[in-house]
């Protein structure tokens, strides 16, 4: 009786156990909105999603596919736009996206791709207004921040800007143009603001103005503006982007004819 009082209490001294997580079975499941449609479907292992899931919209339409480990997205993935063309495709790994990564617009036509690492944007990245036309392209940092030497397009493709980005900010020399291809203005940005002297150009690249920025980024000190001819038409001083004090004015030949005061 001893023995046997002795064995029993050993019995209920023994820890309980839960049920071995790699015994579990996958099991396939499906959820539904309120008017029956199917919502989502895959499979699950001990309440945990595993393996090749479904999405879709309350329509019945593909809403998203991919695979998941352990309860998170893991593998390729790709989701649709309410029209059933592909919206984005690319992979996760431990729920973040990792690698190439492309969207598309509801033509499925590519707009975006370039690299993600830990759910950040890196390394080359393009836009485009449709597959045939560039919109922009440049690279991203570590920390998604816009680096190194990018170019913007205008829908004619045409260049419409290009300059420098340090840490997400325009930095260095910049040059902006119109959709004839011709010169716009150009000048430095320090910390994403414009500085010191910047040059603006007409429709036709010839330059017509001429202006100092300071380090708040706002246009102000001597100011130069010219004829079409290239003649100086008017000098002064800004303040606030705006004239002040005294400005000559001089006609087409260059020769001072008044002075305007402001």
């Amino acid at each position: 009786m001893k023995r046997l009082l002795c064995i029993v209490s050993l019995f209920l001294l023994l820890p309980s156990f839960t049920e071995d997580p790699g015994l579990c079975e996958a099991k396939r499941v499906a959820k539904y909105y309120q008017n029956n449609v199917i919502g989502s479907e895959g499979f699950e292992k001990c309440g945990v999603k595993v393996l090749k899931w479904k999405y879709y919209y309350e329509d019945g339409t593909l809403k998203s596919e991919g695979t998941y480990d352990n309860g998170k997205r893991d593998g390729a993935w790709k989701l649709y736009h309410p029209n059933a063309k592909l919206k984005k495709e690319g992979s996760y790994k431990n729920d973040l996206k990792y690698g190439l990564w492309k969207r598309y617009n509801r033509k499925e036509e590519l707009v975006e791709q370039g690299s993600f690492k830990h759910d950040i944007k890196v390394d080359a990245w393009k836009t485009y207004y449709n597959a045939d036309r560039l919109a922009s392209e440049g690279s991203y940092d570590k920390k998604g921040l816009k680096i190194g030497f990018w170019k913007f397009y205008f829908e004619n493709g045409k260049l419409k800007a290009e300059g420098n980005y340090e840490k997400g900010k325009r930095s260095g020399k910049w040059t902006r143009y119109y959709k004839n291809g011709f010169k716009c203005e150009e000048g430095a940005f320090v910390n994403g603001l414009k500085l010191e002297v910047w040059k603006e150009f007409d429709k036709r690249g010839v330059l017509k103005r001429e202006l100092s920025y300071n380090k708040k980024g706002i246009a102000t000190g001597y100011c130069r503006e010219f004829h079409p001819n290239g003649k100086l038409r008017a000098d002064g001083k800004l303040k606030g982007g705006k004239k002040v004090g005294t400005w000559k004015v001089y006609d087409v030949l260059g020769q001072a004819r008044k002075v305007a005061n402001f």
